[in-house]
């Protein structure tokens, strides 16, 4: 037996039942099960999993999510643990110590191995809470610096999948598609010692980066497939 969900296989999910204790709306998705040994594998209808007063839209489809709460452990059903490398504990949006970590911005990380998870979906989207301590200037000015904040496939130092950086003052969304590398600057500004929640999408053929919630820049014209290496995901 091998359970997935949304298409992805769920790690050690090989029995004849699939049980999820204290079911939370990281849950929530469409659930499949394989079963071989016989002349062929077969495969289950779709059990969709739901709960009451919950918008399956935000939910449905999560391939990671990591609280850094104290560790680096994937709290979505997929559970692409991590590693910390530095990093200290630090106060959350809402003001509770320990339920968020501060990066150093040299040499602090959180690595985590890639899996068919991370790099199956056509579409993706991106988000974080963040609150730089400083901002540096505009792009090629003195001083000027990129930061990443999430990227996938990063190697020798340059992310080969994509990744969300804040470049100067603003966000900068890069996606790969085929040999071609796609980034784009937005017009609104990140602010320093302020929670902000930065997003970006890709569906193929449109990047969308939104600030807070609101869409701050869309670019078309765009066509393929997100380029995957099966090099790690690092934060």
């Amino acid at each position: 037996y091998q359970w997935t969900k949304e298409g992805s296989s769920l790690a050690g999910a090989t029995h004849a039942t699939l049980v999820l204790p204290n079911v939370q709306p990281v849950h929530i998705g469409d659930y499949r099960v394989i079963v071989s040994g016989g002349v062929a594998p077969v495969t289950s209808d779709v059990a969709a999993l739901t709960l009451n007063g919950v918008n399956p839209g935000i939910w449905k489809g999560l391939v990671a999510w990591y609280p850094l709460d104290g560790d680096a452990d994937d709290r979505s059903a997929h559970r692409n643990h991590g590693r910390r490398v530095g990093t200290t504990p630090a106060k959350d949006r809402n003001g509770r110590d320990g339920l968020a970590v501060r990066f150093d911005g040299v040499g602090d990380f959180l690595e985590v191995p890639s899996s068919p998870s991370l790099e199956s979906p056509r579409a993706i989207t991106v988000t974080s809470w963040i609150m730089p301590d400083r901002i540096f200037p505009p792009q090629y000015s003195a001083g000027w610096k990129s930061c990443a904040v999430v990227a996938k496939g990063l190697k020798s130092g340059w992310p080969t999948d994509w990744v969300l950086t804040v470049d100067g003052d603003r966000l900068r969304p890069h996606v790969r598609t085929g040999d071609q590398w796609n980034y784009y600057d937005t017009t609104s500004l990140v602010a320093a010692d302020r929670w902000q929640l930065a997003t970006f999408s890709f569906d193929g053929q449109r990047i969308r980066a939104f600030l807070n919630g609101a869409k701050v820049a869309e670019w078309g014209g765009l066509n393929g497939e997100l380029a995957w290496s099966g090099n790690p995901l690092f934060i």
